[in-house]
């Protein structure tokens, strides 16, 4: 059977800078924004200003001024809307913010900010907030607006307590929440607490989950956490260089090994499903060992898995192999790519393999096509 590779340079992508539609105001880049059910334009921010470094107290403004007319600002980052999945946090990997303080007219924030920012000690959220709250120096997010229901945004990444209790009226923890904290160990759920979709992502430090006090989770081994049989979490604390799942796993739930310090994972026979959305997502991962290769590979699945090298793909009944949007996104060291011999169908989403600087061909057969190659999927 004949062989084309799809094969391209690697190329340096430099980094975005305020375009013509852009509004740099102060230390911020800005975006004009008009959202449904809101009469006026608003401003959210999605970058800063060439060589900003903030330091100490970083405050995000109520409202600006551009063109003579006055703005409020409602968004930091867009990394939660669809699309947007590859963004950058416009706040991320500034050691030098101790402290945040928000408006009350901010009504989101992206689900990367604060990542990498270790010395992050309070949160404050000014009065007449109902999108967020501070207290204890922790920030929380309305789950439901107009209810009294909340769920832990960011821990402070400074704070240096080995041990967390999450409060009681808080209702899960966010993608994110305990990011660049080295000092927590040990964080205690109870009631019925739930564990967002990768909840440990930018946190390499706890090591177990106490949930001898929660409704739906127990702890296993390895700093593991179950509901039932399947496999929602294991601890991003817990170095290992091979976990080998349980042979009576029911499923594996995404997010599972995100920011994992495991380098190979073997999955056990009866367990089809193990490439969802996000499950290796920022993870120490080189391999991953089934009894078959997967079938499809969610949204993010091994983004930013840095380690991974190489991977086998499936294909499902259909011949079709479907490859969702930042798949491998952010994965600099893989090389090569196994595709069965029997595949017709790929379907790659959008930043798929962006930024996959080692990735310098894609083999394909002469029987294989790609129906569409959405935007930025090897960029």
């Amino acid at each position: 059977m004949r062989l084309y590779l799809l094969t391209f340079a690697a190329a340096a992508i430099a980094p975005a800078a305020a375009s013509a539609a852009d509004v740099v105001i102060g230390d911020f880049i800005y975006e004009e924004t008009k959202f449904w059910g809101y009469d006026r334009t608003e401003m959210v921010i999605s970058g800063v200003r060439e060589g900003f470094e903030p330091t100490g107290e970083l405050v995000i403004p109520e409202k600006v001024t551009y063109n003579g007319e006055e703005f409020d600002v409602v968004g930091l980052g867009w990394s939660s809307y669809s699309g947007h999945t590859y963004d950058k946090p416009v706040i991320g990997n500034f050691e030098g913010i101790t402290s945040v303080s928000l408006p009350a007219t901010l009504r989101f924030i992206g689900q990367y900010e604060f990542l990498g920012c270790p010395n992050i000690a309070r949160y404050t959220v000014a009065p007449g907030s109902t999108h967020f709250r501070n207290s204890g120096n922790l920030l929380y997010e309305a789950k439901v607006q107009d209810e009294d229901r909340w769920s832990l945004f960011r821990y402070p990444s400074a704070a240096e307590s080995p041990t967390f209790a999450v409060p009681a009226d808080v209702e899960n923890i966010d993608i994110g929440a305990f990011a660049a904290n080295t000092h927590l160990k040990k964080i205690y759920i109870s009631g019925e607490h739930t564990l967002s979709t990768c909840w440990q992502l930018g946190n390499k430090s706890i090591e177990s989950v106490d949930c001898s006090a929660a409704r739906y989770y127990h702890e296993g081994d390895n700093g593991t956490i179950w509901w039932g049989k399947n496999l929602e979490a294991i601890c991003p604390g817990v170095a290992l260089d091979t976990y080998t799942l349980p042979a009576d796993t029911r499923s594996i739930s995404s997010g599972a090994f995100c920011n994992a310090s495991v380098k190979n994972i073997i999955i056990p026979e009866g367990i089809q499903y193990y490439t969802s959305t996000s499950t290796y997502m920022n993870s120490d991962v080189e391999t991953v060992t089934a009894p078959t290769a997967p079938k499809n590979i969610g949204a993010s699945c091994f983004q930013w898995c840095s380690s991974l090298k190489h991977i086998d793909l499936g294909m499902d009944a259909g011949s079709t192999l479907d490859i969702s949007y930042c798949a491998f996104a952010g994965c600099t060291s893989l090389e090569s790519i196994t595709l069965p011999d029997g595949l017709k169908t790929i379907v790659i989403g959008h930043s798929a393999f962006e930024d996959c600087a080692s990735l310098t061909s894609f083999p394909m057969t002469s029987k294989m096509k790609i129906p569409f190659l959405h935007r930025r999927a090897f960029a």
